[in-house]
């Protein structure tokens, strides 16, 4: 049963992407392309499944769902005030100092160009596809937490409970019998996975560990041990921030729990030629050396050219310097 809140049509019903243009119903010179053209909302992008349920615009030539060309609307994720339709065209999207977009506050994805839900009271938006799923009131995903979690519809800073981040431009459900809170983006991290920056397979972990301080593996920043976080299965003590241990560059997106170990190839970002000296592809004119401290200090003010980070001279890292031998 659709829970959404319609408003009335009006008697005119204009363009959403163009609001000087007008929109008409199914029209009888579109019948002779039924059979061979499948149209899509331009809103949702979804397929149009009834050609008698959507309306075209003649200068647009594009076809939307009669329901998603309400200017207005009213969702449960957000009962306090009606959302208004927007559309943000190539142009819009640019400001001084990059571009300019909203993010989902359901599926975490940005907006960019195209159309999206907003609340502008609220500072709170949603892409077409979540503003009409009706089915996230609550989940139940035993995988990351035993009890059926519960849709907070307040706009709030909750910590997560898995990431150990506050973001209030993201939806949060909650357990209140275990005072467990998650991000939805975060209910479905994966359980087991590999990355490029470990040999071993890591699993994530909500277990808290009194007599442990960690760093994680990829920024170098503190690990809260109260949090979720990813460790090594083989007892390395490498352990790894939720969202850092799922960026793009570093794990190649697959969950690994239940399938059997192995032998992956070598995924390093250079070739090792000997002697602590190999060749990166981020520094192709020379090779580079293993340059190994023992201090506690920074290495003379040095960054490493990848992530930015200050190389300190005892950290287990490969502190490589330019050589031209």
């Amino acid at each position: 049963m659709d829970s959404l809140d319609h408003s009335s049509p009006p008697t005119t019903i204009l363009c959403p992407r163009r609001r000087s243009h007008r929109l008409s119903p199914f029209v009888s010179d579109l019948k002779e392309f039924s059979s061979s053209i499948t149209f899509s909302c331009y809103v949702c992008h979804r397929k149009i499944k009834h050609l008698t349920d959507f309306f075209w615009c003649h200068k647009c030539t594009l076809a939307y769902h009669k329901k998603c060309v309400e200017p207005e609307i009213k969702v449960p994720y957000h009962p306090k005030h009606p959302l208004q339709l927007l559309f943000r065209s190539p142009k819009s999207t640019l400001h001084v100092g990059g571009s300019h977009y909203n993010k989902c506050h359901c599926c975490g994805e940005n907006t960019h160009e195209g159309f999206y839900y907003s609340c502008s009271i609220c500072d709170f938006d949603l892409l077409p596809g979540c503003a009409r799923s009706l089915n996230i009131l609550s989940i139940n995903y035993p995988k990351r937490h035993d009890h059926t979690l519960t849709y907070f519809p307040r706009i709030n800073s909750l910590t997560c409970d898995v990431c150990a981040l506050s973001d209030d431009k993201c939806f949060i459900y909650v357990c209140y019998q275990c005072d467990f809170v998650v991000h939805k983006t975060c209910i479905y991290l994966p359980t087991t996975i590999r990355i490029s920056r470990h040999d071993h397979r890591l699993s994530f972990t909500l277990i808290p560990h009194p007599n442990k301080n960690w760093s994680c593996g990829v920024c170098r920043q503190r690990v809260d041990k109260n949090y979720g976080r990813y460790s090594c299965v083989k007892d390395c003590d490498y352990v790894v921030h939720s969202k850092c241990e799922t960026r793009k560059d570093l794990w190649d997106g697959r969950e690994l729990e239940g399938e059997p170990e192995t032998k992956y190839e070598d995924i390093k970002a250079f070739k090792d030629i000997g002697d602590g000296v190999i060749e990166h592809f981020s520094h192709p004119n020379h090779n580079m050396r293993l340059d190994k401290k023992e201090s506690d200090k920074v290495a003379d003010g040095k960054r490493c050219q990848a992530c930015i980070l200050p190389i300190y001279e005892a950290l287990p890292l490969q502190n490589s310097l330019c050589s031209e031998d």
